[in-house]
């Protein structure tokens, strides 16, 4: 996985105030060194097609939940306004028109590949619908509880020709063994560049930088007052791939006095490292916070990079040895340096619901992995009483509606919302195979369709 050449630091005073499609901008800016394919104007239209897609102008508003124990004031930041109510939204909007924008100046059209547990899969085939110069690839596990009825008719119902899901059966690892062939597809060369293909992943630099901007977003509205910008504020994010981490890392880098909290579900992939010093693979426990399921944080190595001070070397030895053995343990020092950005705890399934139940009696209500984000605040120690603490509200609750009816039984619809209920009854258009017959399915159906766009 590629990292930026360098990280620059950002006097963030003076764009705090700041639109988030400014803020896009100009953060975004800061990362296109030769500025010639991406310009600040162009940033601008791209941004501002991204942000019309969004139901608020806020495009991420901070919520206060109010005092949680001895964790002091812990905020909501609902990044679930967008087209598929999932934080993949402000990604996808972003990165996903910029890669079309690139091929239209190469003249070129790509296969862009996406291997998901839902909420990326959704975000990727609402916006590459609209798209001229691609075709979506949407590969996710369809094995019972890997995703969601919502979820998947978000990636299945579009009618346009070019967005292709895949369904997979045969997972016993989820969206980890999908992931797997699809990076070795993307790992063949020759094949690669014969269909033109692009990842849609968290792999790609750019979708993660297209995170980071939320994180001043938010600060803005948390520490909202002049006289507290440069005070601390902790963010809880719901870990699967390490990918919202590490955006938050990169912020923390640019100058942004932030803490992350990696909030796992019983999988702990991220949890390993963090307050383990350990990383190794583990069988993927089935949870119900489904979009969490994974059994290895594939971003975190960019997190390790900069643990390293920066040394490809020791990075490299250690991602050898992980590769061969399917376990690592970290040197002292970078589990320290880890530790100085990075806080991260387990929650179980029975405290998620827990905390779904307590949260809705006082008045809001939260996707399965938003709790584990906000129930992961009260078991992480070592955070001031004074320190305000967001919790990322990833995903609309009406997305998960047997995890909602389960924990709050009297809402007998498990939450609703005009854009789940508006899908309901629609075609599915999917291809479906079983994880043995992925490869060999993908590699021939991406070579006609490229042959038959030629």
């Amino acid at each position: 996985a590629y990292v930026p050449e360098r990280v620059p630091t950002i006097d963030f005073k003076k764009i705090l105030n700041s639109s988030y499609e400014t803020l896009c901008v100009e953060i975004l800016s800061v990362f296109c060194a030769n500025g010639e394919e991406f310009t600040k104007e162009t940033l601008r239209e791209i941004a501002h097609e991204a942000c019309k897609t969004f139901a608020d102008d806020a495009i991420a508003p901070v919520k206060t939940l109010g005092r949680r124990g001895a964790r002091g004031w812990v905020h909501a930041c609902e990044l679930h306004r967008g087209p598929t109510l999932s934080a993949e939204d402000a990604s996808m909007q972003m990165a996903v028109r910029m890669m079309d924008r690139a091929l239209k100046r190469r003249g070129k059209r790509g296969n862009v590949m996406c291997s998901t547990t839902g909420e990326e899969g959704g975000a990727f085939a609402r916006v590459a619908a609209e798209m001229k110069n691609m075709d979506a690839w949407i590969v996710y596990p369809g094995d019972d509880g890997d995703v969601t009825e919502p979820q998947e008719r978000e990636m299945t119902c579009h009618v346009e020709d070019h967005v292709h899901p895949v369904k997979v059966s045969e997972c016993p690892d989820g969206m980890s063994d999908v992931d797997a062939v699809v990076i070795d597809v993307l790992n063949d060369e020759a094949f690669r560049l014969a269909n033109g293909m692009v990842s849609a992943n968290s792999a790609n630099v750019a979708r993660v930088l297209c995170f980071v901007p939320l994180f001043f977003h938010a600060y803005g509205q948390v520490r909202a007052k002049r006289e507290e910008w440069g005070r601390p504020v902790v963010f809880s994010i719901p870990s699967s791939t390490f990918a919202l981490e590490y955006a938050g890392h990169l912020a923390r880098l640019m100058g942004l006095p932030i803490t992350v909290v990696a909030a796992c579900n019983a999988n702990g992939a991220a949890h390993r490292a963090i307050s383990l010093g350990e990383l190794y693979k583990t069988d993927m426990v089935h949870t119900s916070s489904s979009a969490l399921d994974v059994v290895v944080a594939e971003n975190m190595w960019r997190s390790l990079y900069y643990a390293t001070g920066s040394n490809p070397l020791i990075l490299s030895e250690l991602q050898d040895d992980f590769d061969e053995d399917g376990e690592v343990e970290l040197p002292p020092k970078m589990t320290s340096e880890l530790n100085a950005v990075f806080k991260s705890a387990v929650v179980s399934d029975e405290l998620m619901y827990s905390t779904i139940q307590r949260e809705e009696r006082m008045g809001y209500l939260p996707c399965p992995q938003t709790a584990i984000a906000i129930a992961a605040l009260e078991l992480v120690e070592d955070i001031a009483e004074d320190v305000p603490c967001v919790a990322l509200a990833v995903s609309h609750p009406s997305k998960f509606p047997t995890v909602i009816r389960r924990a709050v039984p009297q809402l007998s619809n498990g939450a609703s919302h005009p854009t789940v209920d508006g899908m309901k009854g629609l075609f599915h258009r999917r291809r479906t195979c079983s994880l043995e017959e992925l490869e060999r399915s993908l590699r021939r159906d991406i070579s006609a369709v490229t042959v038959l766009r030629s």
